[in-house]
């Protein structure tokens, strides 16, 4: 799956973990910069939207893990 941060980033891959809340949790394999909370993430499975959701919060690790709901 792709997941676009903004309409003037480039989709990056990214696997996208449903949670028992409704939430999901996002890992990116390559590190976007400037992803901040308030944001909307939207994935795409090739061309298709899939879903999608504000950005909660975002973990700097080397991936920029982030929650979407």
């Amino acid at each position: 799956m792709n997941v676009k941060i903004r309409s003037s980033h480039k989709d990056s891959a990214a696997c996208v973990t449903p949670l028992n809340n409704g939430d999901v949790i996002v890992q990116l394999r390559e590190a976007q910069s400037a992803i901040t909370p308030g944001q909307t993430a939207v994935f795409y499975r090739d061309e298709v939207v899939a879903g999608g959701g504000i950005i909660e919060q975002v973990s700097n690790t080397e991936t920029n893990t982030g929650a979407a709901g």
